[in-house]
């Protein structure tokens, strides 16, 4: 099996690539103003870094490198959100080229690689404009380390063995969750290769053994630099909080064990700099646990497992946001029938073992905490377009003996119709419908129109807010613009409890976008100074942009008053 394009496929290649980027232009400039509280937090620690003060971006709540990427485009003067849809959009390219690469790993014909890369750039292009984080980043990375860890001679070249390890340090610094997955996957890619390969001699221990120390070598070089500059910041060894904080926040229902800067309440952050605690999330005390507490955690702790794995085998077949349920089905239908039909040679027994150790393990790691979101299996389900379509030639290649000239040709077309649509039926129809917002629709950038007004009354941070919304993340998108630290919402409901929080926060300033009671007896209270008010107008156009919905937007109608505490 050929291990690189040949040059003959390079225009191939580059009309897939041409064409991703006519794909993620639209989606990118429908959504240029769609945010999401972590994309916030990642802008400002990039913020800091183009500010010259790279040791405020320093956390252990955050993977740097996505960061790190975004901040020489804000070192130049782009706009925050442009800036990451310009990085996210190059990392989409990456992953469109790994995709190409890894089809090479599965053996596809050369029509079926162009189909099934050409699907992959759509999908890849609808995901750019899903969430601003590290999750298209990581995904290009995990695709290339996968592409290297089945390479056939991994045992063989040392330097395979070593880049390979390097691409699985990059995605460590794009994911936390990519070093415990590059631990548990990379060994068992090595013994199983070991075991495809041996011969009359044996398991090759030696070579397996020297193979991986290449790979941890690699993994060690890049990722110990980050782990060891986290370290020092925090003073023990830091080498993620992210998973401890996903995992109490799914606990058991007991306690409310939500996000607390999410729910309510005022939370300072320890630095001066920050906008909002969000930034760092490590600095907030979460109500933790451990199934092993009680048998009833054990249990609740057991049923979070059945859940997320149900969640999992939903997101690829029944209820995805991407794949058509129907084809699906037909696709799962299709593989045992092509499976039965082929002979199963080394080869083959590779790729399908690769795939199922693959999927078991970089599931697995999410079935202990919280597997709720596509986001989290972007590279799977590359790997499930391209494995569905291996599965369509060999069933056509098991029939051929059977069925040949028009016969044949009207099976292979009835097969590309069962798989095509479904994996590029959702993504098209979400292509078509934002290339139609762009013409239709005005897009507009509500949380900084209303930080802008906001801002031409003068308040000193930091500063708390009120708004009936229940969305309390849409408070730091407001916070991101007004450059201006936010403590978070009162829980209280009266004024002197509220006048409490604020003292207790050290807050010197309360936002009251749509509570009029409120604001009367604050007009009253002495303790208080009325800096202004601001009305908003026009704000139900907020509701046609898109990824604005009306729950986000509550009270945007009607005045904001700016409150001083005396």
């Amino acid at each position: 099996m050929k291990s690189a394009p040949l040059p003959s496929q390079k225009k191939e290649l580059a009309a897939i690539l041409l064409a991703y980027i006519i794909f993620a232009a639209i989606f990118g400039f429908a959504y240029r103003y769609a945010i999401n509280p972590d994309g916030v937090s990642q802008l400002r620690l990039a913020g800091y870094i183009a500010e010259g003060n790279f040791l405020q971006s320093v956390t252990s709540s955050w993977s740097p490198l996505f960061i790190w990427l975004i901040s020489p485009f804000l070192f130049f003067g782009f706009d925050g959100l442009a800036a990451a849809r310009i990085v996210i959009a190059l990392s989409g390219a990456g992953l469109v080229l790994g995709s190409w690469l890894l089809t090479l790993r599965i053996g596809l014909s050369r029509n079926s690689r162009f189909i099934a890369v050409l699907i992959a750039a759509l999908l890849i292009s609808d995901w750019t404009v899903r969430n601003i984080g590290a999750d298209l980043p990581v995904a290009a990375l995990t695709i290339f380390y996968i592409y290297l860890a089945t390479h056939p001679d991994i045992l063989i070249d040392r330097k395979i063995s070593f880049f390979c390890g390097i691409a699985g340090g990059f995605s460590y610094l794009a994911h936390h969750y990519a070093l415990p997955f590059f631990l548990a996957h990379y060994p068992l890619m090595l013994l199983l290769r070991g075991y495809i390969d041996r011969d009359k001699n044996g398991f090759p221990v030696k070579k397996v053994f020297m193979s991986l120390a290449a790979g941890v070598a690699g993994l060690l070089i890049i990722s110990s630099i980050w782990i060891g500059i986290v370290s020092v910041k925090y003073g023990h060894l830091a080498i993620s909080s992210k998973g401890s904080i996903a995992h109490a926040a799914v606990g058991p229902k007991d306690k409310d064990r939500r996000h607390p800067f999410f729910v309510g309440g005022l939370y300072k952050p320890r630095d001066a700099y920050a906008i909002h605690v969000f930034e760092d999330p490590s600095e907030v005390e979460f109500k933790t646990w451990s199934p092993f507490e009680s048998r009833e955690y054990f249990m609740y702790q057991l049923k979070l497992i059945k859940d997320n794995a149900v969640y999992i085998l939903n997101h690829f077949v029944t209820q995805s946001p991407f794949f058509t349920y129907a084809f699906v089905i037909g696709i799962l239908t299709l593989i045992p029938i092509a499976f039965l039909l082929n002979p199963l040679n080394n080869e083959k027994r590779f790729l399908y073992l690769w795939v199922v150790i693959t999927f078991g393990i970089y599931c697995s790691g999410y079935l202990l905490v919280i597997a709720r979101s596509p986001r989290r299996f972007y590279a799977l389900m590359i790997v499930f377009l391209f494995i569905s379509f291996h599965f369509l030639e060999e069933f056509k290649n098991g029939v051929s003996g059977v069925i040949s000239g028009r016969r044949k040709k009207i099976l292979i077309y009835y097969l590309l119709i069962i798989v095509v649509p479904a994996f590029a039926l959702k993504p098209g129809v979400h292509l078509l419908k934002s290339a139609k917002d762009i013409v239709a629709i005005e897009q507009v950038n509500p949380y900084k129109e209303i930080a802008g007004r906001i801002s031409a009354i003068q308040f000193p941070p930091p500063y708390a807010i009120i708004r009936s919304s229940q969305k309390p993340h849409t408070d730091t998108y407001i916070a991101y613009y007004l450059k201006k630290q936010l403590l978070g919402r009162p829980l209280s409901r009266d004024v002197d409890g509220i006048t409490k929080e604020l003292e207790a926060a050290d807050a010197k300033s309360l936002l009251v976008f749509d509570n009029p009671e409120i604001v009367e007896k604050l007009k009253k209270d002495k303790r208080y100074i009325h800096a202004g008010a601001v009305k908003l107008e026009n704000s139900k156009r907020y509701l046609n942009a898109v990824n604005i919905k009306q729950d986000e937007i509550k009270g945007w109608d009607k005045e904001v008053n700016v409150f001083i505490l005396e």
